[in-house]
């Protein structure tokens, strides 16, 4: 039985699953499967895919086929999970990849911490190919860390499979992060080890850099709306929701003055080193303004 099942679901991706896959299958040191899920619509069926079609032939590898095919990639992982085998459960975008060791090094911070969860770092790559990396400078969260610190996407997620998970499919974006704060309410859980080295490659591809930070902070608040009182601060929550508001006041609701508004009581709330986050969001504005954003 594989230790590690990683779920890699697919849509209309034919050039790009390939490069995923195969970092999956470069993984050493950890016995895994991979349940490759076609979510296609538009394009070749997976199975005809001359990318993938040498590492269908990998035992490792369980193409999964739905009917109908899944809406989106929450519904493509929910059909995967009930058919799972290994202990331990990732994931993984069609457009990113694992770098080398990622799921050893994960699946050893998960034995050592006894914890339901752990995650990892990341390089994100913008559509130009500038590079940051993130999440690579702290072992665990704590508490109010949670809801601001750490990042929850999918693909740097391992955790147990006997936990009850399942992706909500009603909400655009943010599945990733209410499927890990039901698990925090579930267990109690007040920190999240980390593995603090990007252990995985995300590639902003077909959204703008802007629209994945919108994309970002839309699903933050989504997964705060399923969190319980006193799982978080009063101070983080109150912090957290005028975040969310000034991103959207960046994004062209509500005037100028509501604008303003909303960046002088950021400040209030996070003093100086909130300036970054101000100057964002009238850059953002204006650019809408002039017809760039």
């Amino acid at each position: 039985m594989p230790e590690v099942s990683v779920i890699l679901p697919t849509c209309d991706r034919p050039d790009l699953v390939g490069r995923a896959l195969r970092s999956v299958l470069g993984q050493t040191d950890v016995d895994l499967e991979v349940l490759l899920v076609d979510s296609n619509h538009d394009a070749e069926p997976v199975r005809t895919n001359a990318n993938v079609l040498d590492m269908l032939a990998d035992d490792r590898v369980r193409l999964i086929e739905p009917d109908p095919r899944p809406f989106s990639a929450a519904s493509a992982r929910n059909a995967a999970l009930p058919l799972v085998r290994g202990n331990w459960v990732s994931y993984l975008d069609d457009d990113d990849l694992y770098e080398p060791g990622k799921l050893a090094a994960q699946l050893e911070l998960a034995r050592e911490s006894g914890k339901p969860l752990v995650l990892c770092g990341y390089t994100f790559v913008w559509p130009g190919g500038r590079q940051r990396r993130r999440q690579c400078d702290r072992s665990v969260f704590r508490d109010d860390e949670l809801l601001f610190g750490a990042e929850f996407m999918t693909s740097l997620l391992l955790h147990r499979r006997d936990e009850p998970w399942r992706f909500d499919e009603s909400v655009g974006s943010g599945d990733d992060r209410i499927a890990t704060l039901e698990l925090f309410q579930r267990h109690d859980v007040h920190e999240v080890p980390c593995v603090p080295r990007a252990l995985v490659t995300v590639f902003c591809q077909e959204m703008s850099v802007h629209k994945h930070r919108e994309a970002a902070w839309w699903g933050c608040l989504q997964g705060l709306r399923v969190a319980r009182r006193g799982q978080f601060s009063r101070r983080a929550r109150r912090q957290f929701l005028h975040a969310a508001a000034l991103e959207r006041a960046a994004r062209g609701y509500g005037d100028w003055f509501h604008l303003t508004r909303l960046a002088l009581g950021w400040m209030r709330q996070t003093g100086v080193s909130g300036w970054r986050f101000v100057a964002y969001a009238y850059s953002t504005r204006g650019r809408r303004l002039f017809g760039n954003g």
